[in-house]
């Protein structure tokens, strides 16, 4: 609705600084917690409101933000709040993949993909693209010592199974 159309402008910034583009995501985000809290007074945010305001984080290279707000779209699906909170799908949770990739947060990209598929969404082919991404990021500043942990992690996505 009118809401995720503004929230999608906000978030989308015109590139003139980053702390320009910064202001935009968080007017974003609060039109989004306004969304949620408003009860039945508007229409509650969905998951694409949630996954635009994810994926702006994860363009401006806060993984901590989309960390933060991923956690609270879960905590207002699995608690019931009223109005309920979306489900997290796997777009969502591809935004925060990628802004750990982007910040060469390897583990925490990991610790993600992990959650995600046990909370039952199934991981695509952007999911372990962006989690060997964060790899890559790190292989480039880090030893060549820790190709094997990269080594590792590659098995462990060929193994998984309907990628």
């Amino acid at each position: 609705g009118a809401y995720t159309k503004r929230a999608k402008l906000c978030s989308s910034g015109d590139g003139n600084s980053a702390s320009q583009a910064e202001g935009y995501i968080s007017t974003a985000e609060s039109i989004l917690e306004r969304m949620a809290n408003a009860g039945s007074s508007l229409v509650p945010p969905d998951a694409k409101s949630y996954g635009l305001v994810l994926s702006a984080y994860a363009r401006g290279g806060n993984a901590d933000a989309a960390s933060d707000l991923l956690t609270r779209m879960e905590g207002r699906y699995d608690n019931g709040d009223y109005p309920p909170g979306p489900r997290p799908n796997v777009i969502c949770y591809n935004a925060v993949l990628n802004a750990h990739a982007r910040a060469a947060r390897r583990h925490d990209a990991m610790e993600l993909l992990s959650k995600m598929t046990d909370r039952g969404i199934q991981a695509d082919v952007v999911s372990y693209t962006s989690v060997l991404d964060g790899w890559a990021r790190w292989l480039e500043s880090a030893s060549p010592k820790n190709a094997d942990d990269s080594a590792n992690v590659m098995k462990v996505m060929a193994d998984a199974e309907d990628i």
